[in-house]
């Protein structure tokens, strides 16, 4: 890969910070997030072939970004028309810090702005955007809670709420369909909220839930009709409210990640913090109805969930970054876990099931085709 097993990705000088990574049916890779132009940040896509060198036949030089002045723009979310597009979004900044607002852009599968979206290839909206998926009619689901401030370590410290719109295929914002879930958390890049469409045309949706009745903070799974009404055959009401934290109110259940396992059960779960950070995953039926919750504490008490993928066994592959030399060192590590939520040791040379990244933070992780980890 890369003739080193690994590809710095750079724009005009500057590394580029990756938030997302697509695999192609073609085996080549899509990398999206943003990047540094020496006085604001931009969102930015490069395109490499299977073996990590550019596709140059992507925007000429395999890069594109997409420039708005005055503003720190951050892409938070990627995904795919069914015709090839690529669909980013996420926040606005204005450089001074008097305002934010939240854009969803199109390009065309060879990296050029598609004008025929929005305005000129831009839609802007007053709400939050850090999740995004298609319904089967190719209409455009994104998800958010509004943000304050961006950068590697954090997005924001509020309580807020959560929303959910549908745009149509040029751009335009669907009326028709509004979903609002009030006192949801972002308060660190490790909360994230996430929405998937499913084949039954059912919308699930997940995050960081703060029940001001009582002060637990919890992973909240909600599921949603295509026409954004409540799907009250789902749990109790559509929702369903699961963690550590249940019950305690010194226990912080946040939420990183989503997955709807091909039997249809839901695995999401994060970062459990309470004196120390742990590993918290919870498995439920297709319901909502809660399996089982898994733990893991590996270094210190200070493990943080970044990304988590479920391979085709059915094993699943946690993106941990964990803290070292008391506390002052972040390490990225990869834990298996089996089907049954033990950790697999036979994953990596330890026989433990944790591979060691070595030092930094981890924000994305993919399975390729032939089963290697990106």
């Amino acid at each position: 890969f890369n003739n080193l097993g690994y590809v710095s990705l750079t724009i005009n000088g500057s590394l580029m910070t990756i938030k997302n990574l697509s695999l192609l049916s073609n085996g080549k890779i899509l990398a999206s997030g943003y990047v540094s132009n020496g006085s604001s940040r931009d969102f930015a896509i490069v395109k490499l072939n299977s073996d990590g060198t550019l596709d140059t036949s992507f925007d000429l030089d395999g890069k594109t970004i997409l420039v708005l002045p005055s503003t720190n723009d951050y892409l938070l979310a990627t995904g795919f028309q069914s015709d090839g597009k690529i669909v980013v979004a996420g926040v606005r900044i204005n450089v001074t810090g008097s305002g934010t607002d939240y854009i969803i852009s199109r390009f065309n599968s060879i990296g050029s702005l598609d004008t025929s979206f929005g305005v000129n290839g831009i839609v802007i909206s007053q709400t939050g955007i850090q999740s995004l998926d298609f319904q089967s009619d190719g209409k455009i689901i994104t998800a958010g809670v509004n943000t304050s401030s961006v950068s590697n370590t954090s997005i924001s410290q509020s309580i807020t709420n959560l929303y959910v719109n549908r745009y149509n295929l040029n751009g335009t914002q669907d009326p028709s369909f509004s979903i609002v879930k009030a006192n949801y958390r972002s308060s660190n890049i490790y909360q994230k909220p996430n929405v998937k469409c499913l084949s039954s045309g059912k919308i699930i949706l997940t995050g960081s839930y703060y029940n001001n009745t009582n002060g637990e903070k919890l992973f909240a799974i909600n599921q949603f009709n295509s026409d954004g009404s409540v799907d009250t055959s789902f749990s109790t009401n559509g929702s369903t409210y699961l963690g550590n934290g249940v019950g305690s109110l010194s226990i912080n259940s946040y939420s990183t990640f989503l997955i709807v396992k091909p039997d249809g059960k839901l695995l999401t779960g994060g970062t459990s913090l309470s004196s120390e950070n742990k590993i918290e995953i919870v498995q439920t039926s297709n319901s909502g109805v809660l399996d089982v919750i898994y733990n893991l504490n590996l270094s210190q008490g200070t493990d943080d969930i970044d990304k988590v993928i479920e391979q085709p066994n059915g094993k699943t592959i946690v993106m941990v970054t964990s803290k070292i030399n008391n506390n002052s060192t972040d390490k990225t590590l990869l834990i298996r876990y089996n089907v049954n939520g033990t950790v697999d040791t036979t994953f990596g040379n330890n026989s433990n099931g944790i591979v060691d990244l070595g030092t930094g933070f981890g924000y994305v992780l993919k399975q390729q085709f032939d089963g290697k980890l990106l």
